[in-house]
């Protein structure tokens, strides 16, 4: 995996990933922005600078994934009932979690992962607290592996979403 040779994996590189496995939800995460995908999975990004020289003015940066933290990525979206197979991305990062003293959060969610026998049950709930949405329907989907989705959108023409919550 050219991925994993990497020390920080560009964001980017998410939606090449997620596209590889189903376009679909390749589709689904570059309409809704691999950032706000980031922030709402809450994976820890890191910031890469190229060292400048002497001379120049200005640096070449990038925000970036470690690879557990990519892992951490398709873990989540696993959890909401996509088949990202994350064991196959994390199979190499774990001798290394195993034998280390101290982790962080996205490598504890690898160890998690591979050590749980019975996948994790997920609950997500998304709230627009400043938008004041009146006449509002809730509507019901049942999705693969038991996921469930329930949305609470208003009437009019724009069907703006009120809140959304996601759980198996």
């Amino acid at each position: 995996m050219a991925l994993l040779k990497d020390e920080v994996i560009a964001t980017v590189s998410v939606e090449g990933w997620l596209d590889s496995l189903d376009v679909s939800l390749g589709g689904m995460i570059f309409d809704m922005g691999t950032e706000n995908l980031l922030k709402i999975s809450g994976v820890t990004t890191v910031s890469r600078f190229r060292r400048p020289k002497v001379r120049d003015k200005s640096v070449y940066g990038f925000t970036g994934l470690r690879p557990a933290a990519f892992a951490a990525i398709l873990i989540w979206l696993e959890r909401l009932g996509f088949d990202t197979h994350p064991e196959a991305f994390y199979h190499s990062l774990i001798e290394g979690i195993n034998q280390a003293k101290y982790i962080d959060q996205d490598e504890l969610t690898c160890l998690w992962h591979s050590k749980e026998k019975k996948r994790f049950q997920t609950q997500e709930y998304f709230v627009d607290a400043e938008t004041k949405i009146t006449n509002v329907k809730r509507e019901v989907v049942k999705g693969r592996g038991g996921l469930t989705i329930e949305i609470a959108r208003s009437t009019d023409p724009l069907g703006l979403i009120e809140s959304l919550r996601i759980y198996r």
